[in-house]
């Protein structure tokens, strides 16, 4: 969103952060009801951390209701999820690289 009061809607294909960014959507925009719905995210990223939250879809309150989460936990990526039977987590075999695009 862009404007004086944040009400205007502006398109875009990608965004890039530099540390302490982020986007927030309405559910609207990313429905939050995971029932029968193919959710597809894609990221490029280039680390300069090796930890950090890279992308977050749920409740507010990650320890109560279903949510998606993918970030970097001592450099290597991790997708964790609750869809309401319990948390579930894959992580990569290997870190990511400092620096280098993945």
């Amino acid at each position: 969103f862009s404007g004086e009061t944040c009400t205007d809607r502006v398109p875009f294909d990608n965004a890039q952060f530099n540390g302490t960014g982020f986007l927030e959507f309405s559910v609207d925009v990313i429905p939050i009801n995971f029932i029968n719905i193919h959710t597809v995210i894609k990221l490029s990223i280039t680390p300069s951390s090796t930890d950090g939250l890279l992308f977050y879809m749920g409740s507010t309150d990650p320890n109560t209701g279903n949510y998606l989460l993918i970030g970097l936990r001592e450099g290597k990526a991790e997708f964790r999820f609750d869809l309401g039977l319990g948390v579930g987590v894959v992580q990569s075999n290997q870190p990511l690289t400092k620096g280098e695009n993945h």
